[in-house]
């Protein structure tokens, strides 16, 4: 007998058969109920790599035991006149025929019957009394689930959903919330009407991505925070050079559910940019590597986007997320120097614009030139410029907020933070710029600690410091010290400028000046608490103008240091008393000739 009529007599073929049929359906069932349960992507790798290894488990089983009456027995100590191996096999077909029957239903349910029984939108009640009501809808999109085995595809994942945001985001008639409040709470198991009334939306987007070579599995599904209850789910198996479709599909199925047209303000139609897949990927992969701010993936980063704009030289988005690069990859390591940095991010931001005029992180860029080149009222333009084409993108009211916190503008700052924390209210870097500005005020200094205090747990431990400054400008030192006992003791334990200060407030130091040495590398922060005002004035004539000392400054608590003519030097040499001429200048501070002057409150 010839070993494959063994292997068909042992019903070894027909074990392997329904193996793996049993197998694919585990596995399409666990890759629809899992994301529903909101189980990590490991869980169904692990499950696809034990029925892997299990295949040939079951198939040496199948060769060495026979299944009889009285139960296993090994192949070799059953006669053969006492075989049962035929009747076994029937069962096993019979077995595969159901399997198959199962598959196949599954197969024609997906492709036909459920995308054909989506609720319509017209069925969704609440939605049509939203519009009645005159509610725009909104919508959080969550970091898709990475489903790949290879957990290097995480990248691909967060891109995927991320590319979705932005094709929402585009769309006027939707509130989307911003990347980096809805990403926030990826990876974390909680339920989604609570991420919803954090993220003071409706309506949340959630997902998973499975690739696998030039297969790309997207499962998604719109649920109603409201009412915890599906709106709208799908699956779409395709190449990864239907990934534009696919976006474009669930948009318009969002869309759908939520009777909203995809159309930007200019009644243009909300597509998906299509180019290169390959290029596209690279590019996915290096926006997750910037958004890590490692010194390290940035270069990387670079390094791709030099790639991807070299293969796609008319992909504008990918101009501006290189200009973003230059801009941040400043440090040990980075491609060029700050100088020329600077100069390409504004080449590429000028690429952009040339390819695509309506793009607002063009200004962005800009902007944050403008602002290091000391232009700070060009930069004010450019941001105001960036808020009028995407009026929910939260930076560009954060980064003006900066500006007008360094120039003493306490109203404005704060009107422009209040607005970048609304729209963004999970980045702690926001809630550490309105709780600065607030410190201006001594009636704010309780709801700026407030602020403060939440910054580390959205992963910002500044936050601790303008505690300490807040209770310090207070008058309350106990409060103070306890607040830098903390930080130095969790965060900053290499930190020698903020032990040295907890080391001076407890009376450890006697009191003593700080060495030349010293007063050379401590923070500015550590002199004005140490009352080292003289120190802090000769290092900004030294060093230029530090955003975060000047900032500071503008609090009542040191307004007769700004009567100082070093301080206005620095503000002038900034570009400061250009924006005082054109939008006034701030509280404290007058029109002196042609120059201003600030006086002690």
């Amino acid at each position: 007998m010839s070993f494959f009529n063994e292997l068909n007599r042992r019903n070894v073929t027909r074990v392997a058969v329904a193996y793996g049929v049993a197998g694919w359906l585990l596995t399409e069932v666990a890759s629809v109920v899992l994301p529903t349960f909101e189980a990590p992507g490991w869980v169904l790798q692990v499950l696809i790599a034990l029925l892997i290894m299990g295949f040939p488990l079951a198939l040496v089983f199948a060769w060495v035991y026979e299944l009889t009456p009285e139960g296993l027995k090994k192949e070799s100590e059953i006669q053969s006149e006492n075989s049962i191996t035929s009747h076994t096999a029937r069962k096993l077909n019979l077995v595969v025929i159901v399997l198959l029957v199962i598959a196949i239903g599954m197969v024609a349910f997906d492709r036909f019957i459920a995308r054909d029984t989506t609720t319509p939108a017209a069925a969704v009640t609440p939605v049509q009394q939203a519009q009645d009501d005159g509610a725009i809808p909104s919508v959080a999109v969550l970091a898709f689930q990475n489903m790949s085995t290879d957990a290097e595809n995480e990248f691909f994942a967060d891109g995927i959903s991320e590319e979705i945001l932005n094709l929402l985001a585009d769309v006027s008639g939707l509130s989307v919330a911003s990347r980096t409040s809805a990403f926030a709470y990826k990876s974390k198991t909680l339920p989604i009407p609570e991420i919803a009334k954090a993220l003071n939306v409706r309506y949340v987007l959630e997902g998973s991505v499975r690739k696998a070579g030039e297969q790309v599995r997207v499962t998604a599904q719109l649920i109603d925070a409201e009412t915890d209850r599906h709106l709208w789910s799908d699956t779409y198996d395709r190449t990864l050079r239907d990934i534009f479709s696919i976006q474009d599909e669930i948009a318009a199925a969002i869309g759908q559910a939520l009777q909203v047209r995809l159309l930007g303000d200019e009644g243009n139609e909300v597509r998906a940019e299509a180019i290169d897949p390959d290029v596209y990927t690279r590019f996915l992969e290096a926006r997750y590597l910037l958004r890590r701010r490692h010194a390290a993936d940035m270069q990387e980063a670079n390094r791709l986007l030099i790639d991807v704009v070299a293969a796609e030289p008319r992909f504008a988005r990918a101009h501006i997320l290189l200009g973003e690069c230059y801009l941040l990859n400043t440090g040990e390591g980075a491609l060029v120097e700050p100088k020329i940095g600077l100069a390409l991010a504004n080449m590429h931001a000028s690429l952009a614009r040339s390819l695509d005029i309506g793009l607002g992180g063009i200004d962005m860029i800009l902007g944050n030139i403008a602002n290091e080149n000391n232009d700070p009222l060009a930069a004010l333009k450019y941001y105001e410029q960036a808020i009028r084409l995407e009026p929910e993108e939260a930076r560009p009211y954060h980064w003006r907020g900066l500006i007008y916190t360094t120039l003493g503008y306490r109203d404005r700052c704060s009107q422009d933070s209040e607005k970048a924390l609304e729209l963004d209210p999970q980045n702690p870097n926001v809630h550490y710029a309105l709780a600065n500005c607030l410190l201006m005020s001594p009636e704010d200094f309780d709801r700026a600690i407030e602020l403060a205090e939440r910054g580390p747990g959205l992963g910002n431990p500044g936050g601790y410091i303008l505690t300490v400054v807040a209770e310090e400008l207070r008058g309350d030192r106990a409060a103070a010290l306890g607040h830098l006992l903390h930080y130095v003791e969790e965060f900053e334990t290499q930190n020698e400028g903020y032990a040295a200060l907890l080391a001076h407030w407890q009376g450890k130091d006697a009191g003593e000046p700080l060495t030349q040495e010293q007063l050379a590398t401590v923070d500015e922060r550590v002199l004005l608490f140490r009352g080292e005002t003289e120190a802090v004035l000769h290092r900004l004539t030294q060093d230029g103008l530090q955003n975060n000392v000047i900032r500071d400054l503008w609090a009542d608590h040191y307004s007769e240091l700004r009567g100082d003519p070093r301080f206005m030097a620095e503000l002038e040499a900034y570009g400061a008393f250009e924006v005082w001429r054109e939008l006034g200048p701030p509280p404290g501070c007058q029109v002196s000739g042609d120059t201003f002057k600030c006086q002690a409150r």
